[in-house]
């Protein structure tokens, strides 16, 4: 069958492709900075900046959901069916979330600060947000990979690779709020910098890998084939190969490697450094999101041997 008569994907657009990004790398940073507080001593900068950028970041990311779904109505129907829809599961996971991280960043702000010693709830918080923050960046690949007529993204290994992604994406966004934290006047270590770029070197891989893997096992369905060859032969190629690849991977790999490296050099480059990194490598997140969303195509129906061309529309 021939790639022209399968029909792009309409519901979805570069807005869902950002509130997915937004809500995988806000539960990223939150999840990593619990992380860091619980397991590794001796790293608080991180775990904080981690918690303080989780939830502005995943509100933003909400936002970007209400616009995309246009009217009022809609945004209800989409919260009020969780038992079929993963946008409303999805909206559910993220309102928690949302409100518990609040909470649990209030209870560090006077007058609440006594609260959380007299109440003991710093880790049962620390673990509910926690848990939740991991769902929302899950999810995100749910999202599409159980919307069965797209065959691209209907795949476990979706849900995995933007796991992956959020993660790394996170690792280098809190590596830039660190650098942004000393500007401000609080000194963070050279130590968590390079703490932060050997965690993302093995991350990154993983993702490269299953970046390949994903693609690759697109070619057993025609439709997924078709989409494969949008987002690497098509119009969107540029976008994956100089966008995701080259800027999105490459760049911030060979940026995670000199930082470990060169960690007790001079500051100011290793600042540098690990902000261009940051930058390359979130942007790289996004575009991931974007590619995969806009990719998607769906197959013709044939009933009774007859092709029906998907409508445009949907």
């Amino acid at each position: 069958m021939e790639l022209e008569k399968y029909g792009s994907q309409r519901i979805w657009g570069w807005r869902m492709a950002i509130y997915l990004y937004l809500v995988g790398l806000g539960g990223g940073c939150y999840l990593i900075g619990i992380l860091f507080d619980l397991l590794f001593s001796g790293y608080s900068t991180i775990a904080q900046i981690g918690v303080l950028l989780g939830v502005p970041i995943a509100l933003v990311g909400a936002l970007f959901l209400l616009t995309d779904l246009g009217r009022p109505d809609k945004a209800i129907r989409a919260i009020l069916r969780p038992s079929t829809s993963w946008i409303s599961r999805g909206t559910l996971i993220l309102g928690s979330f949302l409100i518990l991280g609040i909470l649990y960043i209030a209870f560090f702000v006077w007058p609440f600060a006594s609260l959380i010693d007299v109440m003991n709830l710093q880790r049962v918080l620390e673990a509910i947000t926690g848990f939740l923050a991991l769902l929302a960046v899950i999810y995100t690949g749910l999202a599409l990979a159980t919307f069965r007529p797209l065959s691209f993204w209907c795949t476990p290994l979706l849900p995995a690779l933007f796991l992956i992604s959020g993660v790394s994406s996170a690792l280098m966004a809190i590596g830039l709020g660190g650098v942004l934290w000393d500007l401000i006047g609080y000194s963070i270590e050279t130590r968590s910098i390079a703490v932060l770029a050997s965690l993302n070197i093995p991350v990154i891989l993983l993702e490269g890998l299953l970046v390949f893997f994903y693609t690759q096992g697109s070619h057993i369905v025609e439709a997924s084939r078709s989409s494969t060859h949008k987002m690497i032969r098509g119009n969107l190629a540029v976008f994956f190969w100089v966008g995701f690849v080259l800027i999105g991977l490459v760049l911030p790999f060979m940026g995670s490697v000199i930082t470990k490296v060169s960690s007790l050099g001079n500051r100011e480059n290793l600042f540098v450094l690990t902000t261009l990194t940051a930058i390359f490598g979130l942007l790289g997140g996004y575009l991931l999101r974007y590619l995969v969303v806009l990719s998607g195509v769906k197959a013709p129906l044939t009933v009774g041997g007859v092709m029906v061309l998907p409508n445009p529309e949907i």
